[in-house]
Formats: C-alpha cells, sequence, structure tokens
C-alpha cells in the first residue's frame, strides 16, 4: 500500500502517511470513490476526459524534465571523465589564461596577388595577321608606348599603295584582358616619329610632291585616338623630317620571330653590378607595364626607367592613395631561367627627393609557381652610389618563366608626396646566356 499523494510505502495498518502526514482512506471510502465515479461518467464525460488529459500531460512534462536532467547530468559526468583523462600538462586553472606557443609570432595577412593576364605580344601577333590577311593587305607593322603606361601600342600599315595606306593603331587593356582599336593615326605615305622631346605620342610626317604635313597624334581616354596638324610646308627638299627617333619598323613576316633567340645565344645585359656575395649581375631584357603611371606634364615616370640603371629615374604609380595594391608586370622576350629580382625602391636622385616621395614598405613577388614576400620598408640607400644599395631577391631555385608580378603589398607616402616610386625593378641571371 503507498500514499496518494507522495507515493511512499506505508503498512498495512497505517492511517496517516509517515512521510507527509496524509491520512490513509478506509477501504469503504474508496469503494465509494470508485462507485460514485462510474456514477457520475455518464452526466461529466467531457470534465473527466479534460482531467485525466490534464494528468497525462502533466505527467508528460515531469517525465520530460526528469529525461532531461538525467540527459544533463550524463554530460556533466561524461565531461568529468574526459577532464580526469586529459595530460597533466593541459589543466589549466580557474581564470588561467591559454598559453601561446613561445615562438609563433602574429602572422601578417598575405597580400592578394594579381596574376595579370597581359600577353599582349600573342594578341598583337593575330591582329597583324588579320590585318595582312584582310582586303587591303598590310605590309608594316611597330611597337610604341604612346602615353608612357608602360603598354606599348600596335602600329600597322594597311594598304599597299599611297592611295590605300593608312597607319592603324591599337592597344591592350589590361582590365579587360583584350586588344582595342584606337583609330587611324595617319594616311598616305606617312612616316612615324617619337617626338623630338619625347613627350607622348607620336609624329606622323606625310610628304607627297614636295609638300610635308607634320601631325601630333596623342591617344584620347582609352580607346580613342587624337590627331592634329602641327605644321604644313611646300617645296621641303630632300628629307620630309629629321629626326633621331624614328620608329622601328618590321615586316609582317617577322612577326612570328618576335623575341627569337636560340639556346646558348647572349641576350642577357651585363649590368656592371654585383651581388653581395660578389657574383654578376646580368640582368634579363623585357617589357615592363603597371596598373597606373603618375602623369606630370614635365617628366614622365612611365615604367622604362625600371631598367635603365639610373638612380635619377623612376616609375610613380598614379593611383589615388600611397599605390598599395598598385602592380608592375615585367614581361621577358622569352621564358628564361631567372636567379631572382633586382630592386632599388624609392626616388634615390638624392636624399631630400627620396625622403620627399613615397616608396614601397614590402612587395610581393609572384613568377610561375614562386611567391615570394619582402621586407623593404627599413632600406637606406647610399646615396653616393645607389646603385650599390639595390636589393637583390634571390630565388631558392632559378625560376623558369617569361613573366613576373611585383604586387606592391605597403606603401608608404613621403613626407611631401604620397606617390610610391621604385627607382630600379628587373628580374636578372647569373649568366649573360639565353638557358
Amino acid at each position: 500500500m503507498y500514499c496518494e499523494k507522495c507515493g511512499n510505502k506505508l503498512e498495512e495498518d497505517a492511517k496517516f502517511c509517515n512521510l507527509c502526514g496524509t491520512p490513509v482512506p478506509l477501504e469503504e471510502d474508496v469503494f465509494r470513490g470508485k462507485e460514485a465515479a462510474r456514477n457520475n461518467m455518464g452526466g461529466s464525460s467531457k470534465k473527466t476526459v479534460a482531467a485525466v488529459g490534464a494528468v497525462l500531460i502533466a505527467a508528460g512534462i515531469v517525465f520530460g524534465v526528469m529525461r532531461g536532467r538525467k540527459a544533463e547530468e550524463r554530460e556533466i559526468q561524461s565531461a568529468a571523465q574526459a577532464e580526469e583523462q586529459k595530460p597533466a600538462g593541459d589543466v589549466k586553472k580557474a581564470g588561467e589564461r591559454p598559453k601561446e606557443p613561445a615562438d609563433e609570432k602574429e602572422q601578417e595577412p598575405e597580400a592578394e596577388v594579381k596574376d595579370y593576364d597581359v600577353d599582349y605580344r600573342e594578341t598583337y601577333k593575330e591582329i597583324v595577321r588579320q590585318e595582312e590577311a584582310g582586303e587591303l593587305g598590310a605590309d608594316y607593322w611597330a611597337l610604341h608606348d604612346m602615353d608612357g603606361d608602360g603598354m606599348p601600342e600596335l602600329f600597322v600599315l594597311e594598304g599597299r599603295s599611297v592611295g590605300t595606306n593608312r597607319w592603324v593603331v591599337y592597344t591592350y587593356d589590361i582590365e579587360k584582358g583584350t586588344s582595342c582599336f584606337l583609330g587611324e593615326a595617319a594616311t598616305g605615305s606617312s612616316v612615324l616619329y617619337e617626338p623630338e622631346t619625347r613627350e607622348a605620342g607620336i609624329v606622323a610626317v606625310k610628304g607627297y610632291m614636295g609638300a610635308e604635313s607634320v601631325y601630333s597624334v596623342k591617344k584620347a581616354g582609352r580607346d580613342g585616338l587624337n590627331v592634329t596638324m602641327v605644321s604644313q610646308t611646300d617645296n621641303v627638299p630632300g628629307d620630309y623630317y629629321s629626326t633621331p627617333y624614328p620608329l622601328q619598323l618590321h615586316e609582317v613576316k617577322d612577326i612570328d620571330g618576335l623575341g627569337g633567340y636560340i639556346l646558348g645565344e647572349t641576350i642577357a645585359e651585363s649590368t656592371g653590378l654585383r651581388t653581395p656575395e660578389g657574383r654578376e649581375v646580368f640582368k634579363i631584357p623585357g617589357d615592363a607595364y603597371a596598373t597606373s603611371v603618375l602623369q606630370e606634364p614635365d617628366r614622365k615616370h612611365s615604367t622604362e626607367h625600371l631598367s635603365d640603371l639610373n638612380p635619377a629615374t623612376v616609375w610613380a604609380e598614379g593611383a589615388v592613395g600611397t599605390g598599395e595594391g598598385e602592380a608592375v608586370v615585367i614581361d621577358t622576350l622569352l621564358p628564361f631561367k631567372a636567379d631572382g629580382l633586382a630592386v632599388l625602391p624609392g626616388y634615390c636622385r638624392d636624399q631630400a627627393v627620396y625622403e620627399k616621395n613615397g616608396k614601397p614598405g614590402k612587395i610581393t613577388v609572384k613568377c610561375g609557381d614562386t611567391v615570394i614576400s619582402r621586407e623593404i620598408e627599413f632600406f637606406k640607400p647610399d646615396f653616393s652610389d645607389p646603385l650599390k644599395s639595390m636589393i637583390y631577391i634571390e630565388f631558392d631555385e632559378p625560376v623558369y618563366t617569361d613573366r613576373f608580378t611585383v604586387t606592391i603589398s605597403r606603401a608608404m607616402g613621403g613626407t611631401q608626396y604620397e606617390d610610391m616610386c621604385i627607382a630600379e625593378l628587373f628580374p636578372y641571371s647569373y649568366t649573360a646566356e639565353y638557358n
């Protein structure tokens, strides 16, 4: 027999529960209660069902709570057992900070290295082939960087007679990764020259029957040309135009020979420089172009200065801010085994100019599958001979590639200007022969 209230087991003759004190009903009272319940079922079945439902719901809640408590107790017990099984060295005291590895330093996030698809030479080759196969045909082509951004424009002489000749101009859009037709630069028997003062654009000179017309041709935005007549003269004897900078013309049939070298042929150029270990450095020739170039009316800051071995000239980026994230891409004439990359950071003409202008603090070099980052924030050149201060980033193993991408991972503004400058940047080899 059990107590109806608390479920405590009772003695056979008990009148009260010895645990909660509830009176124990007599056997007669129990019978009457059951009989009364049977008599009332017909008139109050809904109430009874509701009462029974309520009892079942309450029982379910109690069961769920008890089950949840048992699960929680099992989790606590499992955690306690796991803690007991840990080695003594892993036990932490309350409030103790987790220990950091002794040699581990805070890792600086790697800069994004972009692989610019800028192999314009193959694109230009296809353009020349199409021009040659076109209705007018084509005889000659030339390359010249009109605006100093490091990307040379392609000039193709269409036609095979004075009446049909015209120079058409193309460029390569780095962002779009495709060629872009700029327009017609000159017609007839025009000859192309670099400006004598070496400013942006080209000079197109048309000579015919003793008359000379001179045109200035410059880029107009990213996809156009601006052609302006500079002078027109009659009765010009002999050569129509005298300049030391004619554009070098190539026959159409020579387009496939662009950069054609054989093994063992001397190709890398002697620089007269040596690494700190005394090894002679040979500059691997190639074309450099950048994501931006600073444009100033009185001086050029193009990528051609990156390999001229002149610390008084620089490539200066032209983006907003300090130049962080800007990049230079160097395409060599052919895949070459490079031993490293030479860099002379900053505008090294003299100390005052160096401090006024910005400079890279960290660069990331990508060539083939090799990616190297180098901190150069604390570099200071020897202003008596800056080239002797050249930084040589030597690869662990020679890298066979024809493209180098150098990203400015961090840049520092100067005391007066933010524009980031680099005086020299070129791949090098320890041998002059193509290998």
